[in-house]
């Protein structure tokens, strides 16, 4: 879409000239318009677009929601996705994904760790990598290791394990290095080594682990 690219080149008013073109503006190029705006600064006109839409649909909403999420403003985006949930709109899993983000960058992680429950319970959704992967980095920057660990554990995978639980387990392993947790930091990169990838980077980890807590 070529919204998106001029709004990448940081030509917001290249953007505005094709979409103004637009015969017959559908979702995808209102939500395109959207999220240029945000992407270069513009949060009240993202808002004004948002509000111009006709019967916005999850993907409008999840442009808006990552408009206030990108200018860390997790209470707005907050109360976007709050709004969202009340329409009765079908969500998915990029919805998801954008309040996750928001959460992270305002520390709300009592909030993330609500809907990421609520993905599977409430809307069918099974979270992946990157939505667990989000939390379990929230996670480790509040301490709260042994909980992130119990979540990785809990986390199925598909047939794909190694693509599913790398990232998490990783991102655990960094967050043991920091917290200088020897003990977990072993289990995370034996985790690590189980499945047979990255076994050299997650034992540099640990050694790193092990060094800062000497």
């Amino acid at each position: 879409m070529l919204i998106a690219g001029y709004s990448h080149a940081g030509n917001l008013s290249l953007a505005k000239k094709f979409f103004d073109r637009i015969p017959q503006r559908n979702q995808f190029s209102w939500s395109s318009i959207i999220a240029a705006y945000a992407k270069l600064g513009h949060l009240d006109s993202a808002l004004e677009a948002f509000h111009s839409v006709p019967d916005p649909d999850v993907f409008c909403w999840t442009a808006i929601v990552a408009a206030f999420a990108q200018k860390g403003l997790g209470d707005d985006a907050m109360e976007l996705f709050q709004a969202l949930i009340l329409e009765g709109i079908e969500l998915d899993s990029v919805a998801f994904l954008t309040i996750l983000s928001a959460c992270s960058h305002a520390g709300m992680l009592i909030q993330a760790r609500y809907f990421l429950d609520r993905m599977s319970s409430d809307h069918g959704i099974a979270p992946s990598k990157s939505h667990v992967s989000c939390v379990i980095a929230m996670l480790g920057r509040a301490g709260q290791l042994l909980e992130a660990e119990g979540l990785m554990i809990d986390t199925p995978s598909s047939e794909n394990a190694v693509e599913d639980l790398l990232p998490g387990w990783m991102a655990l392993l960094g967050s043991s290095r920091v917290h200088s947790e020897i003990e977990l930091g072993a289990r995370a990169a034996a985790r690590v080594a189980g499945l047979n990838a990255c076994k050299g980077s997650s034992y540099v980890l640990l050694a790193s682990v092990l060094h800062a807590s000497a």
